[in-house]
């Protein structure tokens, strides 16, 4: 009917040990009410600690213009999809939330990315974009030094139009300190680390990505990837094929599916594909 319940349990996962159990109960109309509650009781159950930074940025948080916020999102959307329509769209929503709200470093970051990637595809020449990506990216640290997404946008850029190997590897070491499971910091990485031969780590980078966004085909990529840079043909092919299987209308799927067959010796799949 009107009413929703939420239970929630608590679980210590090294000893199977339960800790804590509760309903909530609230009408649809209280929905928002019921959130806080649940989240105020599992935060004081968890009695977790903060750093003293992280405690000064939540007891001040920033303002956000909501225009600005929804063009971002539209942006990262659009960049996402790494079409040069799609990722001309996105910069410009980017640079429109920049303008608007120019001291909020996630929008910084996002522009950042956006423009990184649509240089590493080749819709932009690199020269032309180098020092408006750098600038962004530069920015977006200067406003929030403990934002994961600025360390993550600051190393694509070093690394990709700036080919600095070893500051882009630091970067990213420091938003995975910030944030162990963020996901674009953790496929970035293991693009770097594969690239340059380290195809353990970034393997295992990489299915702890997918740990935790396996429906993403961005980080279905970098898992089939890094497989195939350490010449695990026989567990990439698999993986190509899954992602194909969820994105059926993505030929570079098809393609690089074929690189990992020829490497078999499977040539006339390899061809097929």
């Amino acid at each position: 009917g009107e009413t929703v319940r939420v239970t929630a349990q608590m679980i210590e996962a090294v000893n199977d040990r339960h800790i804590w159990a509760d309903n909530f109960d609230r009408n649809l109309t209280d929905i928002l009410a019921l959130y806080a509650d649940v989240t105020r009781e599992i935060a004081d159950r968890i009695r977790i600690e903060v750093s003293p930074e992280l405690a000064a940025a939540l007891e001040a948080p920033t303002a956000v213009d909501t225009d600005a916020y929804d063009d971002y999102l539209r942006g990262s959307y659009l960049c996402e999809q790494w079409g040069p329509e799609e990722m001309r769209e996105g910069m410009d929503l980017m640079r429109g939330a920049v303008t608007v709200d120019p001291d909020h470093a996630l929008f910084h970051a996002g522009l950042a990315i956006c423009l990184q990637y649509a240089s590493f595809f080749d819709y932009l020449e690199p020269t032309a974009v180098m020092d408006e990506a750098l600038a962004a990216a530069e920015r977006a640290l200067e406003i929030d030094r403990n934002l994961p997404e600025a360390w993550v946008a600051w190393a694509a850029v070093r690394y990709y139009l700036g080919f600095d190997l070893v500051a882009s590897e630091l970067a990213l070491d420091r938003a995975l300190s910030l944030n162990a499971s963020h996901v674009r910091g953790l496929t970035h990485l293991s693009w770097q680390l594969g690239e340059a031969g380290r195809t353990e780590e970034a393997v295992a980078l990489a299915r702890q990505a997918m740990s935790l966004d396996p429906f993403s085909a961005s980080t279905g990529t970098t898992l089939a990837q890094a497989l195939f840079l350490g010449h695990d043909f026989e567990a990439a092919i698999p993986a190509w094929r899954e992602l194909i299987e969820l994105d059926p209308d993505d030929p570079s799927l098809r393609y690089y599916l074929g690189w990992a067959l020829e490497a078999v010796d499977e040539h006339r799949e390899a061809i097929a594909s």
